[in-house]
């Protein structure tokens, strides 16, 4: 029932003529989009754990891009490839972090760190601590980014911002800012 009503909001966005969509998890990236970049928080469709799904919506609607905006907490699992994003799928977050934190140079007494680490938000404490968190999170982003073009396949532009409750705006792809460009511009 949710896939479908994700279908038909994105089918409606589409019919009025919208090229570019913006898609977010949940309330913490509505609430962040609405906080930091759009006051408008009605152009963001709420995709929940179905990330995979939507991508394969946009691609039947024939959108030219979209943009995906979520917390860390969420989008690190795409990072592992996994597109639908609920906990009884995996809960590998803090795994993903430390491999790419290992991957960074992080220390193995500090990668056993984050993998006790209860939330994204303690993890990130560390990588900043132990000076690896842009290389970290310019790893992670690459993945997110390939496992979303993957899925897209190739029928539309692909971004993602991630961000922290408590830290802010992480990472994000080359092509993010000019995406909501468009999404900004066909909102006029």
């Amino acid at each position: 029932a949710l896939i479908d009503t994700i279908r038909s909001e994105l089918k409606q966005r589409r019919l009025s003529g919208t090229e570019h969509i913006l898609l977010t998890p949940g309330n913490y990236g509505r609430d962040f989009i609405q906080s930091h970049i759009l006051p408008d928080t009605e152009k963001a469709v709420m995709v929940s754990n179905f990330i995979g799904d939507a991508l394969d919506i946009c691609g039947e609607l024939g959108f030219t891009g979209m943009l995906l905006i979520g917390h860390i907490g969420k989008l690190v699992k795409l990072a592992g490839g996994m597109l639908n994003t609920h906990s009884r799928y995996g809960d590998c977050r803090m795994e993903i972090l430390a491999s790419y934190a290992a991957a960074s140079g992080l220390p193995s007494a500090e990668v056993r760190r984050i993998l006790e680490c209860v939330t994204c938000d303690q993890a990130i404490g560390i990588l900043k601590e132990n000076r690896v968190f842009h290389e970290t999170m310019d790893m992670m982003i690459q993945k997110i980014a390939l496992t979303l073009q993957r899925r897209a396949e190739g029928k539309f532009e692909t971004g993602v911002m991630v961000f922290s409750n408590v830290h802010g705006l992480l990472c994000e792809t080359e092509n993010a800012g000019e995406l909501l460009c468009h999404i900004k511009e066909e909102d006029n």
